[in-house]
């Protein structure tokens, strides 16, 4: 033993009720370590997948149950949504961040989506008292795309719905 300690970290995976075998059967794929090189990596996830709704009354029953979370990677989730959705999606944010976490939005304009989904952004902040930190091209991670301009990764520090400077 060479007095390496591993960091576990907890991941939990959502989605809807029709796609959970599908996310488990991935999970599983992708965490089943390669045993030849388990001791090399600093680090173990201890996965789990749950059906997740969007909504105040629901990511409340979430987060007692699974949080709250320290970070929330949100990926193609909002492309073209009607309001009444993204502002599911903002509310349940707002609940399941820890005081201090983040949000990760990976997200790509395409076929006008960038008038639609406007608006979530543009209320993000309010809505879910997510502080703005961020904005990043995703072109020098992934070149093969012939509109790079136009991809990238938003990021956000969850700011406590408690704090008096608000």
């Amino acid at each position: 033993m060479g007095g390496h300690r591993k960091i576990v970290v907890a991941v939990t995976l959502t989605d809807q009720q029709r796609v959970l075998p599908l996310l488990a059967r991935n999970a599983l794929l992708a965490s089943t370590p390669d045993v030849s090189k388990a001791a090399e990596k600093p680090f173990a996830a201890h996965l789990k997948v749950r059906e997740l709704s969007w909504g105040e009354q629901e990511a409340e029953t979430f987060r007692d149950a699974e949080g709250p979370f320290d970070l929330v990677l949100c990926c193609e989730v909002v492309y073209q949504q009607p309001p009444e959705v993204w502002r599911a999606l903002q509310e349940t944010l707002g609940k399941l961040l820890r005081p201090g976490g983040r949000a990760v939005f990976a997200y790509q304009h395409r076929d006008g989506a960038e008038v639609t989904d406007a608006r979530f952004f543009e209320t993000l902040e309010e809505a879910s008292k997510l502080q703005f930190q961020m904005e990043e091209s995703l072109s020098e991670w992934d070149g093969v795309w012939d509109d790079l301009e136009l991809r990238w990764v938003r990021t956000g520090t969850y700011v406590s719905r408690n704090d008096s400077s608000l």
